[in-house]
């Protein structure tokens, strides 16, 4: 079962690999410069961070439930046609 169309994953997996792109850039950085607090305080900071973003995941609502996703796209193509 699909929960998201094609166009709504599409755009999510793109935002995905770019700020994770980022976080690879910046993250050895913050390791480093943190780690001079201590040794443990990198990791428990990335430990905190993960836990924060699997908390927040897991009240992210269906925005599908009930609803059939070719509808869903149908009918974003009718608003889009009707702006123009």
């Amino acid at each position: 079962m699909e929960i998201y169309s094609t166009k709504i994953r599409g755009t999510g997996i793109g935002m995905a690999s770019g700020i994770s792109r980022i976080g690879g850039i910046i993250m050895p950085y913050i390791g480093i410069n943190f780690l001079s607090l201590g040794a443990y305080f990198p990791y428990l900071l990335f430990g905190i961070s993960a836990l924060i973003a699997g908390v927040v995941c897991i009240f992210i609502p269906y925005d599908t439930t009930n609803r059939e996703l070719d509808l869903i796209e149908d009918k974003d193509s009718i608003d889009k046609s009707n702006l123009n």
